[in-house]
């Protein structure tokens, strides 16, 4: 994936695992300035993404 500066990056997770964990997508070397609530780090800056169930991340 390449964006430019100023771009807004929106990614659709569903969380399928088969396993029924729930899961998160932490963005490394991504700087969430103004959007700390989208770093994805479990039970910090959100909820982990229950099984069967989809969030949309936007930065």
């Amino acid at each position: 994936v390449q964006v430019c500066e100023g771009d807004t990056v929106e990614v659709l997770i569903i969380n399928q695992q088969q396993s029924f964990d729930p899961l998160t997508i932490h963005w490394h070397g991504v700087l969430q300035k103004g959007t700390p609530f989208m770093d994805g780090t479990a039970l910090v800056s959100q909820c982990p993404i229950s099984p069967y169930s989809k969030f949309t991340y936007r930065f």
